[in-house]
């Protein structure tokens, strides 16, 4: 095939590569710089992009294909060098069609055809005569995908004679298509933006767009007309110059609110206008997210109610009082059904107001109370009120307690009750803990007095010296167990942290000399005060004559959990040589009697010539909070 020129670019050219990589990189230049011209029109700019297409691969045709994506299919927007009966036929291409574009649509990658008579793409298929009948016999497909990866067409450049494209003719055709791709990306977002645009100046109410700071960076023809500022009064701007001085702070409350992500509505107050005449309005103030979702601004939508609230000014701060109160208040006729329900009626029993009005409120509610109800309307008819503690059933069949006033009102000659309920199901629920916490604090403490007085009695027969050290050594030991089980609220107390509390000493030498291995598990409350008390014993001893005396010494503790049988081991080694003790104290008590009670277990205590060795074993349940299991271990 001879040398052609297609526009300025030649497929043979006897000058250097370095002289056609520059008129390309020039080229691609130009075609930037149209593009980005915001006064060309779509369809000039796409022929721009087909026609240095053709240039770059050399190509005799080529064609531009949008996706509509309402039907997923593909559709000329733009071509160079085809008649009537090639545009009828691929006038609009299906993915599934027999064709290069719709092979390349549903791959997302280009696809060549060097001979259409040789490709299984088109034998045997209609569109083979209409692309020969067109004088072509080879065929590219590059997909328009943008830098955020969404595809918008098809770029197809088609050749007179079975052709493949060189790989350098297809590194340019990628420039192509991916500037082709990010002007369809950016007009397409021009598009939205002139959209919401021409909404948002033809809303009849206020919209204006602040930063978190409250500068005003948009503002519409309705702003204007309520606030009297044009829009180059307030962009750049702050909000601050429409809030009353008695209100700034509402401002700062707002702010707040929207940088936590909250979207407020319906948020009625006071603003000011440009002349100095204070306005009624509305607010509802959305917060506005960057593509990553971080909140940047704000947008509002403003609307005038100052005529709707000086009709209705008087009237609704009156029924503001009953509708927006946090208590349950409605109104029954005595020996009839109910006539008025509240909001805080609904949200506390669930019932809405459509469901409520007409049903006699003792039925709906199926109320239970310290006296007969015949007897309770009796005493509002007779002495016009009635106050007490009502049990009442909501919707969803919970049961809640109520602190409720009932006052007689005479209408039209009728008597009805104005009932007004506080929810105190909270409150008495909270009475209730309170007064088990003081019986077992009561419990606890009386159970606490009776241990220190056995430290004390067992640790008595030492010196005073030794006496004071080791007393408040232990006292330390008992506290720190129970600093633990308060944190957890007496739930139980996690095994690892509970040994090393016990060895806060020699925390320095945890993970180098002191290991502590085990699933993680929790001891009761009862387990953790027993256990704790002799893992200090131990550690107090090992660091006098046991491992932790010795710079080689080691201490392993380790438990386990398998089936119904917990155990618990501390085990010493290279440390000196160990000696059973001649005489058993308070020390030895705890080692063993008061592990053993803790847990209702059983103790092995053996005085090995490579140090002590220490192992409690008991049933899971005895020592275990329940659902506690090895769900891992832990190591240090």
């Amino acid at each position: 095939m001879g040398a052609r020129v297609k526009g300025d670019y030649t497929m043979t050219d006897t000058r250097g590569s370095a002289s056609v990589d520059l008129d390309a990189m020039t080229r691609l230049r130009d075609l930037g710089e149209l593009c980005a011209n915001t006064n060309i029109q779509s369809e000039s700019a796409l022929e721009a992009i087909l026609d240095t297409a053709i240039a770059f691969t050399h190509a005799d045709k080529g064609n531009i294909q949008l996706i509509d994506h309402k039907t997923g299919m593909l559709r000329i927007a733009v071509q160079r060098g085809f008649v009537e009966p090639f545009l009828r036929f691929f006038a609009t291409v299906d993915v599934g069609e027999p064709a290069v574009c719709g092979a390349a649509l549903r791959s997302s990658g280009r696809v060549i055809v060097e001979d259409v008579t040789q490709s299984d793409i088109f034998v045997g298929q209609p569109s083979l005569h209409v692309l020969l009948d067109a004088d072509v016999r080879a065929v590219q497909s590059t997909p328009l995908i943008s830098g955020d990866g969404r595809l918008f067409g098809m770029l197809s450049t088609h050749f007179s004679v079975p052709h493949r494209p060189s790989e350098r003719d297809l590194r340019l055709l990628d420039l192509v298509a991916r500037q082709a791709a990010d002007y369809l990306k950016r007009k397409e977002i021009e598009a939205q933006q002139a959209l919401l645009s021409a909404i948002v100046d033809s809303a009849s109410d206020a919209i204006i767009a602040k930063t978190l700071d409250g500068i005003v960076t948009s503002w519409n023809a309705a702003a204007e007309r309520l606030f009297g500022y044009v829009a180059d009064e307030m962009i750049g701007q702050s909000v601050r110059r429409l809030i009353p001085a008695d209100r700034q702070h509402e401002e700062d409350t707002i702010l707040k609110r929207l940088s936590a992500g909250e979207r407020i509505e319906h948020y009625d107050t006071v603003r000011v206008t440009k002349d100095g005449r204070t306005i009624d309005v509305s607010l509802t103030i959305s917060p506005v997210r960057d593509a990553t979702g971080l909140i940047i601004g704000a947008s509002k939508i403003a609307r005038d109610i100052t005529e709707r609230k000086r009709a209705h000014s008087l009237l609704r701060r009156q029924a503001d009082l009953i509708e927006n109160s946090n208590e349950a208040i409605f109104v029954w006729k005595v020996a009839g059904g109910i006539t008025y329900w509240s909001r805080g009626a609904e949200a506390l029993y669930g019932y809405t107001r459509e469901d409520a009005i007409g049903h006699i409120s003792h039925d709906l509610l199926r109320t239970q109370g310290p006296v007969p109800l015949a007897e309770l309307e009796a005493q509002i008819t007779t002495a016009g009120s009635w106050r007490g503690e009502l049990k009442h059933t909501t919707r969803d069949g919970r049961t809640v307690t109520v602190e409720s006033r009932h006052i007689r009102v005479i209408y039209d000659g009728e008597t009805y009750a104005l009932e007004i309920n506080r929810d105190i199901t909270e409150d008495k629920a909270r009475q209730e803990r309170i007064q088990v916490l003081v019986q077992e604090v009561n419990h606890r403490s009386k159970n606490m007095l009776s241990l220190v007085q056995s430290i004390a009695r067992q640790t008595s027969g030492s010196s005073h010296e030794d006496f004071m050290t080791r007393f408040s050594q232990r006292l330390q030991a008992l506290a720190a167990n129970q600093d633990l089980l308060v944190h957890n609220e007496w739930r139980g107390v996690g095994i690892y942290d509970l040994a090393r509390a016990q060895l806060a000493p020699f925390a320095d030498l945890i993970g180098q000399r002191i290991f502590l291995e085990g699933p993680v598990l929790s001891f009761t409350p009862a387990a953790a005060q027993g256990v704790g008390m002799a893992l200090h014993e131990l550690a107090t001893n090992a660091g006098k004559y046991g491992a932790l005396a010795s710079q080689g010494g080691r201490v392993d503790v380790t438990w386990t959990c398998d089936g119904e049988t917990f155990s618990i081991s501390w085990t010493e080694c290279n440390g000196p040589p160990v000696t059973p003790p001649g005489r058993h104290g308070f020390g030895s008590t705890v080692i063993s009697s008061l592990a053993e009670m803790s847990v209702e277990g059983t103790v092995d205590l053996q005085y090995r010539h490579t140090g002590v060795a220490w192992r409690l074993t008991c049933n899971a349940d005895n020592a275990l909070e329940l659902g506690a299991g090895p769900t891992q271990f832990g190591t240090a």
